[in-house]
C-alpha cells in the first residue's frame, strides 16, 4: 500500500539547484517535493537578463528558473511555498516541519542558497520590507519618485544603483572604501549616470521614522564627521543594502558540520589579486566555484559577493579570507604541481 503522505525525497530550496536536484529525481521515478519559503528561482530570479547560462538564450532570471520549474514538473514533481522551521532526522523516516504543517520524507537535499546580509545599523530591522530593502528588482517601483539610498560599492550595488534609477527622483550612493570595489566598466556606468551622487567613506548610522523612514544619518569613517537626510514634509525615502551573502545554514546548525567562515573585513579586490599573484608566481594552482559564475560576475565580485570557506592550514588562502566579506564561492590553493621526470 502506497503512502501518500510519504515523499521519497523533499528537496529544501526552490532556485537552480533545487530545481535541478528535483527534475533527475522525478525523472527516475522517485516521488519528490521542492518547498521553498519565498518564490520559486532563487535570488537569480532578479536579474533582468542572464546571457551565459550554457544553451539558452538571453532572457530574465526568473523566465530561465519558470522553464526549470515546468520541466521538473513535468517529469512529476511537486511543489510547495510554506516556511521549513525545523528538520527532525531522528528517525529512518525524516520530519519536515513547516508553517503548512509536517512533511515526511525518506530523504532531505539541501539546496537553501544564501540571504542578504545586514549591516545592523540602528533601525535596519525594524524598517526592514517598508524602507529599507535588498532587492532593487523587487521593491525598486514603490519608491517612484523618491529619494533613494543605495548602501555598498560592489558589483551589486553599482549595477542596481543604476537600475533604480528608472524610479527614484535620484540615487545616492554610500560607498565604504575610497572607491567602488568592483570591476571598472561596472563602477563606470554609476559613475556616468547624471542621476546617481557617489560618496565614498560614508557608513550608515542610523535610520528614522513613523511607519516609513523620515530621517537617515550617516557618517565619514575617516573625519567622523556626521551627516543628516531629512525627507520632505510628508514624504519618505528608501535606503538599499548591498553588502553580500550569508549562507542559509541555520536548519542544519546541530544537525550537520558546518565549515567555518574566516574573516569579516571589507573586501579589497587589490590587495587579494596580489595574493593570488603570488600563489600563481610559485606555481600553487587556484581553484574557485563561484556558485553564481551563471551570473557573469567578474572573478573579483564573485568573491565580494559570496562566502569564502578557508583551510585554516593555507597561508595564504587566510591572508585573502581577512580581506573578505564573502559568504558562498569557494576559493582555495592546492600544493605545488609535482614536476613529472
Amino acid at each position: 500500500m502506497i503512502d501518500k503522505d510519504l515523499y521519497d525525497a523533499i528537496v529544501i530550496g526552490g532556485g537552480p539547484a533545487g530545481l535541478t536536484a528535483a527534475m533527475y529525481l522525478a525523472r527516475a521515478c522517485y516521488r519528490v517535493l521542492v518547498v521553498e519559503k519565498e518564490k520559486f528561482g532563487g535570488q537569480i530570479t532578479i536579474t533582468a537578463e542572464v546571457v551565459n547560462y550554457p544553451g539558452a538564450t538571453p532572457q530574465s532570471g526568473e523566465e530561465l528558473t519558470e522553464k526549470m520549474r515546468k520541466q521538473a514538473e513535468s517529469f512529476g514533481a511537486e511543489f510547495m511555498l510554506a516556511d521549513v522551521t525545523e528538520l527532525d532526522f531522528s528517525n529512518e523516516v525524516k520530519v519536515v516541519k513547516t508553517s503548512r504543517g509536517d512533511l515526511r520524507a525518506l530523504g532531505i537535499l539541501l539546496a537553501t542558497g544564501a540571504h542578504p546580509r545586514q549591516l545592523g545599523f540602528e533601525g535596519e530591522e525594524e524598517f526592514k520590507g517598508h524602507g529599507v530593502a535588498y532587492c532593487a528588482t523587487c521593491d525598486g517601483e514603490f519608491y517612484t519618485g523618491k529619494e533613494v539610498f543605495v548602501v555598498g560599492g560592489g558589483f551589486a550595488a553599482a549595477e542596481e544603483a543604476v537600475f533604480l534609477t528608472r524610479y527614484a527622483s535620484h540615487v545616492t550612493m554610500l560607498v565604504r572604501e575610497d572607491d567602488f570595489t568592483c570591476a571598472k566598466e561596472v563602477a563606470d556606468k554609476a559613475r556616468e549616470n547624471k542621476h546617481i551622487t557617489i560618496l565614498t567613506n560614508k557608513e550608515v548610522v542610523s535610520a528614522k521614522g513613523d511607519s516609513v523612514l523620515r530621517t537617515l544619518i550617516y557618517k565619514n569613517n575617516k573625519t567622523g564627521e556626521i551627516f543628516n537626510y531629512e525627507a520632505s514634509d510628508g514624504d519618505t525615502f528608501g535606503i538599499f543594502v548591498f553588502a553580500g551573502y550569508v549562507p542559509s545554514t541555520d536548519l542544519v546548525k546541530g544537525i550537520a558540520q558546518l565549515n567555518p567562515i574566516v574573516g569579516d573585513i571589507e573586501y579589497n579586490s587589490k590587495k587579494i589579486m596580489k595574493y593570488i599573484s603570488y600563489a600563481t608566481s610559485i606555481d600553487l594552482d587556484i581553484i574557485v566555484f563561484p556558485e553564481l559564475a551563471i551570473m557573469g560576475y567578474p572573478i573579483e565580485d564573485t568573491i565580494d559577493r559570496h562566502p569564502i570557506i578557508v583551510d585554516e592550514n593555507i597561508k595564504w588562502l587566510k591572508e585573502i579570507a581577512k580581506l573578505t566579506t564573502t559568504t558562498t564561492a569557494i576559493v582555495g590553493f592546492v600544493e605545488p604541481r609535482k614536476i613529472k621526470n
